[in-house]
This record gives structure tokens, C-alpha cells and sequence, in this order.
């Protein structure tokens, strides 16, 4: 049963990969959703994203991206009202920063930021940490009930969408996104 519900939600994920001057490229196994799960107890809400694989160490700041630019992201994306849009985010993070040397390392969290993002239409600010963990290919984003007023409503994983990006280059299209609910 749970491989063919697991099944199903693959077939709503949605991926797009675009290079320079419209070309499709092939995206990253690090960008690559396999799987996402929720679970909340009375005062904890928990995410599970699975990629299809995190490299033995990526590149960050990397001399490709421009300054400021965001680099790497892998997040849950909340709509605590059901609305159908995205009021609050746990995400993993790293925007690339000027002056910056390019980072390899084996130790993602050791980089990049992990942040409960407030997010109204385009704009978003982070509003307080998330305890991430990455264990394999696994991110687990594990937040407090009480760290946002929406949090309180978010019941159920249909509330929830999982979403990875990664930029190698400073053109508007050097990017792959994925979505998966």
C-alpha cells in the first residue's frame, strides 16, 4: 500500500530544468525529490525530503553564481490556511555572498542557513530557526507548533509541498526547480 500511494505522489512532481538560451539540461541528483512524509505531535511539527542523491560534498559559493544570487534550496513549502498559497516555508538555504571563496565540503548544514520563512506573495523573511537534520539523502526539518501562528493549523500533509532549487550560472534560466506533493 505504501509504495503505491509513494507512487502516486511521484506522478504530481513537477521538475523544471532550462539552461542558457532555452535549452533543457539534465538536473542534479541533489535536486531530484524521491520522497517527502509530515508528521506533528501535540507541540512539534516534523518534514521528512528525499533526494534521489546528495553528492559526497557539493560546491557552494561557487564563482558561476553571482553574489547574492540563491544557490541551493531544499524546502517544505506550508499553506497553513489552505488557501492555496505558501504562507510559511522550513527551508535550507544558501545564497551565494560577495567576496566569498568557493566551499566544498561533505557538511551541507555546516553552510547553508536553516529558517522558518514567513512568506506573503513574492516576498519572504525568515521568522525563526529550524532544527534540519541531513542524514544520507534525507533532510529532516523539525519546527516547534508555537514558532509561527499558522503552524497551529497545520494538521495533514496535503497542507505541505516539497521543493528542491539549485543555480550553476548567472544567466535568469541557469537553474533547476522541483516540486513534489
Amino acid at each position: 500500500m505504501r509504495a503505491a500511494v509513494a507512487s502516486l505522489l511521484l506522478a504530481t512532481a513537477t521538475t523544471t530544468a532550462i539552461g542558457c538560451g532555452g535549452a533543457v539540461v539534465t538536473c542534479e541528483t541533489f535536486v531530484h525529490i524521491v520522497g517527502g512524509d509530515f508528521g506533528r505531535t501535540a507541540d512539534r511539527l516534523w518534514w521528512t525530503l528525499q533526494v534521489e542523491d546528495i553528492p559526497a560534498t557539493l560546491r557552494f559559493n561557487q564563482l558561476s553564481v553571482p553574489p547574492g544570487f540563491l544557490e541551493y534550496r531544499w524546502a517544505v513549502d506550508i499553506d497553513s490556511d489552505r488557501n492555496g498559497q505558501t504562507d510559511l516555508s522550513a527551508a535550507v538555504i544558501n545564497y551565494t555572498m560577495v567576496g566569498a571563496t568557493a566551499i566544498e565540503t561533505a557538511d551541507v548544514l555546516s553552510v547553508a542557513r536553516a529558517d522558518l520563512w514567513e512568506v506573503t506573495g513574492e516576498t519572504s523573511r525568515p521568522i525563526g530557526d529550524v532544527d534540519a537534520t541531513l542524514i544520507d539523502d534525507t533532510f529532516r526539518f523539525e519546527v516547534a507548533a508555537s514558532a509561527a501562528p499558522g503552524l497551529a493549523v497545520v494538521s495533514d500533509r496535503s497542507q505541505s509541498t516539497w521543493t528542491t532549487f539549485y543555480r550553476f550560472g548567472g544567466g535568469p534560466l541557469d537553474q533547476c526547480e522541483e516540486r513534489w506533493r
